[in-house]
């Protein structure tokens, strides 16, 4: 048997200010609470939902898995604002689509929907790297629109991969101050003639 027990609390401090907090007091092992953000520091706790198979042991994570506020029209040029925890995808999720600590800012300037976000990562560098890092903020910027009856999207990430040393090997030895990483995903959907969908 596999389940999982949560509650969730939602406030309307006011007409613009929404706070909302999930606890997740009993899921599946391996749930995919905050993964990818703790897993390099306790390999039990991250991972996809589900990898662990069906008939998986089940545990009491006793967690907060959602914890943000969001603020509409904070500025005078409008837009939305959310801190906290979350989830989050875009396009067809090849990128982004996880529990992540964020801060999002959305607005439609026009046709276009715009998303820039700056994402609280924690995570074992890309090579040599085996502590893990404190900080390393993923910085997201999302586009969308409609353009006869297709939804196109774009989604730029950058990121700096944590330094490394080279092992040394008699009197060399190395040393890689920074490593960033930029990534693009983009994609479309919609209709294709009378009977086909792209």
């Amino acid at each position: 048997t596999e389940s999982q027990i949560r509650f969730q609390f939602k406030a309307n401090i006011d007409e613009n200010i929404t706070a909302v907090a999930r606890w997740s007091v009993f899921a599946k092992n391996l749930d995919n609470v905050n993964g990818g953000q703790s897993h390099a520091l306790t390999p039990t706790v991250g991972g996809a939902f589900g990898s662990a198979g069906i008939g998986a042991n089940t545990t009491t994570d006793n967690v907060v898995d959602l914890a943000y506020l969001q603020i509409k029209d904070m500025f005078r040029f409008g837009g939305d604002f959310t801190f906290g925890r979350n989830f989050y995808t875009h396009g067809h999720a090849l990128l982004l689509n996880d529990y992540v600590d964020a801060i999002r800012y959305y607005k439609r300037s026009g046709d276009v929907d715009v998303v820039f976000q700056t994402i609280y990562d924690r995570h074992v560098g890309s090579y040599k790297d085996d502590a893990a890092v404190d900080f390393r903020n993923v910085w997201n910027l999302n586009l969308g629109t409609k353009y006869r009856d297709h939804d196109l999207y774009m989604g730029l990430y950058g990121q700096d991969e944590p330094a490394f040393a080279l092992v040394a090997l008699g009197n060399a030895a190395g040393q890689q101050s920074s490593s960033k990483r930029w990534d693009v995903e983009f994609g479309s959907k919609g209709p294709i003639g009378n009977n086909g969908h792209w």
